[in-house]
């Protein structure tokens, strides 16, 4: 008989694990904290489609496992266009395509100049202080200086950190991938069930404690115990940092240190359900340049892959650790006072709307 494993957490990282490892013969447990699968893969359906509070987008579709596991499924995808934006300046007037264009190339030349340079660091540095030292040769006057501040607060919103924090010698890192951005406009829950599928997952367990014994490990959670063979724990950074799982013998010194030096970052999402499109129909980003970065810079626009009129507003970085502690009204209508100043103060309320605090979370930690 094969080992037992349990592994800790049901987000993408834990279900894939137990997948592989259940295929391979191995006695697998999962256990979650939360009462439902996918971590932060997390698709609401409370409106009747599906709506992504999550993860939403796959980022770059050739070779991506993810992309080839949606394939291989046979589930529906979609491209998205990031340049199919309208955008707004700081007064609320829409700036023409093809300002936003020159802009827009200006800012990628001047990306492809800064990654150009990280490859000849000796020490790294942050990007905003790069920034600061090529602002004469970066300098645009307006209206296309507009579009510049708001790519640089839409890239400071989705990697969910201000500019002087990250790393000028990783400013690539991540673009692995090519091909066009694919969305999943049924929900990227069915990939989640299918990792999960046939699995023994026993969610609302919340792990608190992982006793390494001379034989076995026991995993301690609200209301019991669990004994295994092995342990995984697929559990997010933030979680680790905030030392919510005690380990006994604690961890080795090396991950500890890992753990501490690595950074974790905020970006949230408010969904906001409206009667009907009050926006154009034709694009799929609507960008504003925004008083501060992450402050909703930025909103998606649902409706051509669901069919409802539904905006995606994005919060993160500073902002968005300081707009988490209010409460789910208060970020509304921070959403809200965002889209006027774009289309003027005769946009409707929602009719519904939903927020994410993955901050605060305390099965998160972080985005």
């Amino acid at each position: 008989m094969k080992e037992s494993i349990a592994v800790i957490g049901a987000g993408a990282a834990g279900l894939a694990a137990a997948r592989a490892l259940a295929d391979r013969g191995f006695q697998v447990v999962v256990l979650e904290a939360r009462d439902r699968i996918g971590g932060r893969i997390w698709t609401d359906r409370k409106w009747g489609v599906p709506v992504d509070l999550g993860v939403s987008f796959i980022n770059g579709s050739n070779a991506n496992p993810v992309a080839e596991l949606a394939a291989h499924l046979g589930l529906r995808t979609a491209p998205y266009q990031s340049a199919r934006s309208c955008v707004f300046d700081a007064k609320g007037r829409r700036l023409n395509d093809e300002t936003v264009a020159a802009a827009s190339a200006h800012v990628y030349r001047a990306r492809a100049l800064a990654a150009a340079d990280a490859e000849k660091l000796v020490e790294d540095r942050s990007i905003a202080d790069w920034i600061r030292g090529a602002e004469a040769d970066l300098a645009l006057a307006e209206p296309q200086a507009s579009v510049v501040r708001w790519m640089l607060s839409s890239y400071t919103l989705f990697e969910g950190e201000e500019l002087d924090a990250l790393s000028l010698r990783h400013i690539a890192y991540g673009e692995t991938f090519t091909g066009d951005p694919l969305v999943l406009p049924d929900g990227f829950d069915q990939l989640m069930r299918e990792l999960a599928r046939n699995l023994d997952i026993r969610t609302s367990s919340v792990v608190r404690r992982i006793e390494i014994g001379p034989t076995t490990v026991r995993v301690a959670m609200d209301g019991g115990s669990l004994d295994a063979d092995r342990v995984l724990v697929t559990v997010p950074l933030g979680v680790l940092k905030a030392r919510s799982i005690e380990f006994s013998p604690d961890l080795p010194k090396d991950k500890l240190a890992a753990v501490e030096s690595l950074g974790v970052s905020a970006l949230n999402k408010l969904a906001l359900r409206f009667e009907q499109p009050f926006w154009p129909s034709d694009r799929e980003f609507l960008g504003r340049d925004s008083p501060s970065p992450g402050d909703f810079p930025e909103f998606f626009n649902c409706a051509p892959h669901t069919g409802i009129p539904v905006l995606i507003g994005f919060y993160g970085a500073r902002f968005g650790r300081e707009l988490e502690r209010e409460s789910d009204t208060t970020i509304a209508e921070r959403g809200m006072h965002a889209l006027r100043s774009m289309f003027g103060s005769s946009v409707p309320d929602p009719v519904s709307f939903s927020s994410t605090r993955w901050s605060a979370d305390p099965f998160s930690r972080c985005s």
